[in-house]
Order: structure tokens, then sequence, then C-alpha cells
């Protein structure tokens, strides 16, 4: 008898943990998607930023991909994409060479410090 009153228990809290989060995954949803929604809207008008709202529809998507510099920019970003975590790895290599002594550990400390004791010398 008593376990059929803990397993009522137990789905009563349940329901009831269920029931008050619905309400927060609502708004969570709505503050995500309408965001979204609104600028796949806005991208098929012709709108000035605050009066002007003519329906265009696939018109600039058609600029975008035929008169803008678009490819270039694509490029430029895929550059970025490739060329920031090769600089985070050479980064992090030359930190090892630096720090952990290895073969070589003192010709490497020697061309990063030699440039630094020059300048002092010659100001």
């Amino acid at each position: 008898m008593r376990t059929h009153g803990r397993a009522n228990f137990r789905k009563t809290k349940a329901l009831q943990g269920i029931l008050s989060v619905i309400p927060v995954i609502f708004v969570m949803l709505f503050i995500r998607f309408y965001p979204i929604a609104e600028a796949i809207y806005r991208s098929f008008t012709n709108w000035d930023g605050l009066y002007k709202n003519d329906w265009v529809g696939f018109k600039n998507y058609i600029d975008i991909f035929t008169n803008s510099p678009f490819w270039t920019l694509l490029r430029n970003s895929f550059v970025l994409l490739v060329s920031v975590p090769l600089q985070i790895f050479i980064g992090l290599l030359v930190a090892v060479l630096l720090y952990e002594e290895v073969a070589v550990w003192r010709f490497f400390r020697a061309i990063v410090y030699v440039p630094q004791i020059i300048s002092a010398v010659i100001i």
C-alpha cells in the first residue's frame, strides 16, 4: 500500500516539474525563434530600417549572388576560418618549444630573446 503512495507522489512531483518548466520553454523558444523568423521575413523585403517595407521576393538573394562582392567575402571568411586555428597551433608550438627542454631549446630561446636584448642595447 505504501509503494502505491510513493509512486503517486513521484508522478505528482514529475508533473509539477514539467508544468513549471513549460512556460520558460515557450518564452525561450519565442526569444530564440522570433528574431530568426523576422530576419527571414525582412530578407524578402526592401526594408529601410524604419518605415519602407516593400515586398521584393527573391530579388535580394539574386542581387547578393550576382552583383555583389559576396564571393570575395565568402573567400575571405574561409581564409579567416583556416588561418585562426593555424595561428593558434603555431603559437602553442612556439610556447612548447620555449618552455619545455626539447632537443634544441636553447636555440629557440635565443631566436626569441636576442631581438629583445639587441633593441635594449641599441636604445
